[in-house]
């Protein structure tokens, strides 16, 4: 078991950090009350005589017999300064740094091993996979070679050294290699695979099926599996060579995947597909029948084997003759036309092979002659059907004009916005589509103008964008979100600002400051004193307590930053009220950072000095006053899975719903949209999920004790009664889960 120590959350072995913080886990390493006693009697020992190499090695071997390899190491490296030479150390410092998979300190000490024993094979042994963990081929095969010069059918050299020369594309070798190490004893797939394409290369095939059918003939998954993908590719390749089938043939090769074998592709496997491929046209050629499946089959051959995306120029001349043999059978049994797109496959493939180009102009001519005498047949149909055609349209025409009246006059009887969306969607390009839009637009409009139902404001302007009333609507949005971001949403939204002396008269009397909370910061002798947020530009307001410092320009990579929580967008400072890059004198001072102004879907940010991240005047999680109207709901928790977290409010945007959070304590993350462990909204009554898609604080940051910050979800539906929210697939004992959540008008 592994243990949080900053949560007191405990894990299974198998994972590394804790999902609520971040820490690195720590394993639990528990001794027998014997071992524990002797582990401190050892220590007590040492204490009196911390130099006593034999009491080090003692201590050592000790704490290695009971798994404590990190602890072992330090003491195995205390007794190396004393004594450099000692090959008992040196060899229990080389398993301990094994055991911890610290492959390149075992690489170093197990080459310092070896001046002492230098024949010892299995020395090696444990360098070849040492140094194969590290992907160091040069000093792998070194070892290889040595081994296999001393023991010819060492399976561990021979292995690693076939897996290198597969890694150099010599699959001859690397097969010879992987089949010394099948007869020696290695029975693992990928040996198996390619000692079976061993025996396909010398065509032994009857010998290749022999060994790679019991190894592939069985449901696995192969997805992106070279060596068992081309262990099937040599398979059918065998069959080919041993009279197989073609069903058979067809249905190894229908279970490969091209495109990762031309990824990885080698000579040999090239020559295989074309065999295979030659093999099933000329097999499918032969057997073909006139029949009403001829085009279908033909077009079966073309799609899954010539048509595939796999052969390079090498294929061609092959290629260029299946071609030209499925167009010469399209051209007796299916139609000249499809065969010319045949031929013409083939002059692309061999531009000077003769026999190509000839039946390509073949068959060019005589679909001249066919699409002549259709031409003529065509005429006369034509001539003969004119006039029916014409009397048959002015019907129709007259039809369709009486409809239209009747549909119009029923949208205007009627004189609803429906009925002229129905008239609309019918007739969008009809005789009244201008009037009808029109008397929609007012109908709308009058509906928008008495309600109080913000969506139907955003709607108007979603369906109208150059409305007759947008003004209008957009005074009304501005009015009712009442802040200073609403009424500049305004003047930069509206062309004919209408109520531009309104808009002024309200933001003049806010003198243009902006609501804001900070989330923490990261000097408590600053702060900021206001926002303030203009048609031009955002002004922040810091207060220096104690003064001192720099103030650092644009082009400086310490200047002031606004970095939007949601996205990548960064705003730097322009300008200041006080000079860039000299020393601010000490004592209370007031400081103006100017940035252009602030886009309105941007609520949440962080102010920081650039790159700079110890002694600055850095504040996180900023949540400013929202540029769009934002409903609060009434609702009621009805459990949660852990305390010292509480919701502090629910409310919902024109997009989103967003669910206002409080943590008394510090710690935790909040995990992003995707992860296992992202918190997301249940709709109790019809288990719809609602998705997370940001958060006023970011993501994979750590929580500050009573900070409040809020989780942005996807919007839930308006007439959504009970809710939960519940983070990811986290347990009770560890998530924060809050069910039965009565929402109510």
């Amino acid at each position: 078991m592994k243990t949080c120590l900053s949560c007191n959350i405990t894990y299974d072995d198998s994972k590394n950090f804790c999902k609520k913080c971040g820490s690195a886990l720590v394993e639990e390493q528990k001794l027998e009350s014997r071992e524990a006693a002797k582990k401190q009697v050892l220590e007590d020992r040492l204490k009196a005589d911390s130099l006593n190499k034999g009491l080090l090695l003692e201590y050592a071997q000790f704490l290695f017999g009971n798994n404590l390899y990190k602890d072992a190491v330090a003491v195995l490296l205390k007794i190396l300064a004393l004594d450099e030479k000692d090959v008992t150390a040196t060899d229990l410092l080389f398993r301990a740094y094994q055991n911890l998979q610290m492959y390149k300190e075992a690489g170093e000490t197990g080459k310092q091993l070896l001046a002492f024993r230098p024949g010892d094979i299995s020395l090696h042994e444990s360098l070849i996979l040492i140094f194969a963990a590290l992907k160091n081929n040069t000093e792998t095969l070194g070892f290889c070679d040595y081994v296999l010069n001393t023991e010819p059918k060492n399976v561990v050299a021979l292995y690693n050294k076939a897996l290198i020369l597969l890694e150099e594309n010599d699959l001859p070798k690397a097969c010879s290699l992987f089949k010394q190490a099948y007869l020696a004893g290695q029975k693992d797939q990928i040996t198996v695979i390619y000692t079976g394409i061993h025996h396909a290369l010398q065509g032994e095939f009857d010998q290749a099926v022999e060994v790679l059918l019991p190894c592939l003939d069985k449901e696995q998954d192969n997805s992106g599996n070279i060596s068992i993908q081309r262990g099937m590719l040599y398979m059918a390749y065998s069959f080919c060579k041993t009279s197989a089938d073609l069903s058979h043939v067809k249905q190894w090769f229908a279970k490969l995947d091209l495109a990762l074998l031309k990824k990885n592709q080698l000579t040999q496997d090239e020559n295989a597909v074309l065999v295979i491929t030659r093999f099933v046209i000329d097999e499918s050629l032969n057997n073909v029948s006139d029949s009403a499946d001829i085009k279908y089959e033909l077009n079966h051959l073309i799609k899954n084997y010539l048509g595939v995306d796999y052969f390079t120029a090498e294929s061609s001349p092959v290629m260029a003759d299946l071609w030209y043999k499925v167009g010469s059978k399209e051209a007796k049994l299916v139609s000249i036309s499809d065969a010319l797109l045949s031929f013409q496959q083939a002059v692309d493939l061999m531009p000077g092979e003769q026999k190509y180009s000839k039946a390509l102009a073949e068959a060019k001519a005589e679909l001249a002659i066919i699409r002549q005498k259709r031409k003529r047949k065509q005429v006369l149909i034509f001539a003969t059907g004119i006039g029916i055609v014409a009397l048959i349209i002015g019907s129709v025409f007259l039809y369709r004009f009486i409809k239209e009246n009747n549909v119009w006059k029923a949208a205007v009887n009627e004189n609803t916005s429906i009925s002229y969306q129905r008239y609309l969607s019918r007739y969008p390009e009809g005789r009244f589509c201008l009037e009808a839009s029109s008397k929609k637009e007012d109908l709308i409009w009058e509906k928008v103008k008495k309600s109080n139902n913000t969506q139907e404001l955003y709607d108007y302007l979603l369906d109208f964008p150059n409305g007759k009333y947008y003004d209008e609507v957009n005074w009304k949005i501005s009015k009712t979100i009442n802040n200073v971001r609403g009424f500049i949403s305004y003047l930069t939204n509206s062309d004919s600002k209408k109520y531009l002396s309104n808009a002024k008269e309200e933001l003049n009397a806010r003198d243009y400051l902006v609501n804001f909370s900070v989330g923490r910061q990261s000097y408590s002798k600053s702060s900021i004193e206001k926002i303030r947020i203009d048609e031009k530009e955002t002004i922040i307001t810091l207060t220096l307590h104690n003064g001192g410092g720099v103030l650092h320009g644009p082009n400086h990579n310490q200047a002031f930053t606004i970095k939007d929580k949601f996205s990548s967008s960064s705003f730097t400072i322009k300008s200041s009220n006080i000079d860039f890059e000299k020393l601010i004198p000490v004592g209370k001072r007031s400081i103006e950072l100017h940035f252009e102004k602030l886009p309105e879907k941007i609520r949440y940010f962080d102010l920081v000095e650039g790159s700079c991240r110890d002694g600055c005047w850095n504040f996180y999680n900023i949540k400013i006053e929202a540029a769009e109207i934002e409903e609060k709901l009434n609702y009621q928790v009805g459990k949660q899975s852990r305390g010292l977290i509480s919701i502090v409010n629910i409310s919902n945007t024109v997009n989103n719903t967003i669910i206002s959070i409080k943590k008394e304590n510090p710690g935790g993350i909040i995990m992003p949209p995707g992860h296992s462990e992202a918190f997301y909204i249940q709709d109790d009554l019809t288990n719809k999920k609602y998705k997370i898609v940001g958060s006023s604080i970011g993501f994979n940051q750590s929580i500050v004790k009573n900070e409040v910050f809020d989780l942005i979800f996807e919007k839930i539906d308006n007439d959504t009664k009970q809710i939960s929210l519940i983070e990811g697939d986290l347990p009770s004992n560890s998530g924060w889960h809050f069910t039965e959540i009565m929402i109510t008008p």
